[in-house]
């Protein structure tokens, strides 16, 4: 399901913070890359983003209700939010359990 939210060219991020979540419309819909999810969701309105930091590019968590898994890490889930620092070259986010579709490789140049 990743797959029609992004083009198999991938997409460049280009301004920072970047925000993932579940299509939205009004004060939600503030994000860059929204992601259509059907009940039960998997995907939160406000799931993860992609920022910049002193020690490199990182995936947040925002509080998501069933977290991100970055790396085979996981992070944020049950409203808590957490970060990861990705590692340069490929990268995989997922938005919500393991075994979820919205699967995203996250390639990181230095």
């Amino acid at each position: 399901r990743a797959a029609r939210a992004v083009s198999d060219e991938g997409r460049v991020i280009d301004h920072w913070p970047f925000r993932v979540g579940r299509s939205a419309s009004g004060i939600l819909g503030d994000n860059h890359l929204e992601l259509d999810d059907q009940q039960p969701y998997t995907v939160s309105r406000n799931h993860f983003l992609i920022d910049r930091s002193d020690f490199g590019v990182l995936v947040r968590d925002r509080g998501s209700y069933l977290g991100t898994v970055v790396n085979g890490e996981k992070i944020g889930g049950r409203r808590h939010n957490g970060e990861v620092i990705l590692t340069p070259g490929e990268n995989v986010v997922i938005a919500g359990k393991p075994n979820s579709t919205f699967r995203f490789r996250v390639h990181v140049k230095i």
